[in-house]
This record gives C-alpha cells, structure tokens and sequence, in this order.
C-alpha cells in the first residue's frame, strides 16, 4: 500500500462550496481507482494522506498541485505501508476551523494536528501513531461533522 502526505495553503477567498465540491471530486475518484485518505483543512491550510496503488496517488498528487484551490504544495512525506489507514473513507475531512472551539476533544486534536506538522519531516512510529488518532477521531464523530 502506498501512502503520501502533502500539505498547502488553500486560496484567501476559499468558500465552503469550494470545499465541498473539492470533496465531492473526491469522494467520485477515490471510489472509481480505490484510493483512501483524510483531508485537513485549518487556518487556510490543507494537510492530506491519500493512499492506494502508487501510480494512482502520484498521477492524483500531480493533478492536486495544479488544482487552483492550492498554492505552495508541499509533499511532506512518502513511502509503502502494510495495511490502510483509512479504509473505510474515500476521503474523510475534518474542518479544524469550524464552530466547535468549546469541544476539549477538538482542542487537543488541533493541537495534535499542529504538532505533527512540525514532526512531519521525521517519519516515525510517532507519526503512524498520529494517524491512527485521527482515525478513531473520525470514527467516534457522527457523519457529516
């Protein structure tokens, strides 16, 4: 299973229309070539594991870096894993940004979210371990939140 991790600055004038049409793209590909993965948006930022065949998660990672809803992409990290993170989700997404600021669970989460960002570079137990919080996290959440 092949997996990679980019990140990028969303647009200034990105709508939630934008975004849920960017999902929607998505959630329709991923489906058709069999590629998983989680998509982050916060502060005007996009953070994205996608996984899957590695031809298809590079043809998709090169057609992300044209998209015009991303500018500076970064590719983060790389590489092939045993098993899939995200194998129930063609793209999971959680909004850091949305209206839940109260949620400790939400807090702590950002936090996390902020901290791997800096440990990215350094691919390590750590980071698998971080996925697998998002996953439960994701997991725990009702649809659609």
């Amino acid at each position: 299973m092949f997996e990679l991790v980019y990140q990028s600055n969303a647009i200034p004038d990105l709508t939630t229309e934008n975004i849920e049409r960017i999902l929607e793209v998505a959630q329709n590909f991923n489906s058709k070539n069999n590629i998983s993965g989680c998509l982050f948006y916060h502060d005007h930022k996009f953070l994205q594991l996608l996984e899957g065949d590695e031809e298809v998660v590079r043809n998709l990672f090169n057609k992300i870096c044209q998209n015009k809803f991303h500018s500076k992409v970064e590719l983060l990290t790389e590489g092939f894993k045993e098993e899939r993170t995200f194998e129930k989700w063609k793209m999971a997404y959680v909004d850091l940004s949305s209206d839940h600021k109260h949620d400790k669970e939400r807090e702590l989460f950002v936090l996390n979210f902020l901290a791997y960002s800096e440990l990215i570079e350094k691919p390590s137990p750590a980071i698998k371990e971080f996925w697998k919080k998002v996953r439960d996290f994701l997991e725990k959440r009702p649809m659609g939140q």
